[in-house]
């Protein structure tokens, strides 16, 4: 790199708090006290991306997402991604499909409309498909539905 682009470099220390965990002196008023979060702090404002409405996608609903995605594999409803194949183990899905009906049972009145209803969803899409690989007689051991 050459010299004047690293001479052009300045780095500053903004955070708020030492090592110690005291607040750091010497920061300008505007700065010493921790910058709240924008309104907006979606994960997903990229240029082009759809709007997320109030109390969208949140961490709990992704980790809803994907164990429904892992339910929905083991169902036989997505391919697995390794191998490109569908298979059915209707042991895991069952499992699965509990975990969900466990993590409703347990977050219930403490989630997000958003949350709430991404949940239910999923549940039920996830028993309509255990429902329709039970009747087709699939069974355990990865066999196609």
């Amino acid at each position: 790199m050459p010299e004047t682009v690293r001479e052009s470099i300045k780095t500053v220390d903004r955070r708020h708090f030492t090592s110690d965990g005291e607040l750091r002196e010497g920061l300008p008023p505007e700065e010493a006290k921790p910058a709240s979060p924008p309104e907006s702090s979606s994960p997903r404002k990229e240029a082009g991306a759809p709007k997320v409405p109030e109390g969208g996608p949140s961490l709990f609903s992704e980790h809803v997402r994907a164990i429904a995605i892992q339910a929905a594999m083991a169902l036989g409803a997505i391919p697995d991604p390794a191998t490109g194949r569908l298979a059915c183990d209707i042991e895991i899905a069952g499992s699965l499909i509990d975990l969900l009906d466990a993590l409703r049972e347990k977050t219930r009145g403490n989630l997000s409309s958003y949350e709430s209803r991404a949940l239910d969803d999923a549940l039920g899409q996830l028993r309509i498909l255990y429902v329709e690989a039970r009747s087709k007689g699939a069974g355990a051991g990865g066999t196609k539905p």
